[in-house]
């Protein structure tokens, strides 16, 4: 696992080919993303509806236990 501290809040999560995002800056960094993860409001990454279905990661905006391909979150 692989973590890179990428500036303010922003976290990039890699294992094998799995990429998680924790807090992005924009929707540039979306692309191979399983899942990205809010814990702060920011209206950049809110609207997915610009990226095509297969670029569009599984959005986390609250609290819970999630499971997204084979991931426990």
């Amino acid at each position: 696992m692989v973590i890179n501290y990428q500036g303010k809040s922003y976290f990039k999560i890699l294992s094998g080919e799995k990429l998680i995002l924790l807090n992005p800056e924009d929707q540039r960094s979306f692309k191979n993303a399983i899942a990205v993860i809010n814990t702060i409001y920011n209206p950049k990454t809110q609207n997915t509806n610009d990226l095509k279905n297969e670029e569009t990661p599984f959005q986390i905006n609250h609290q819970g236990e999630y499971d997204i391909k084979d991931i426990k979150i």
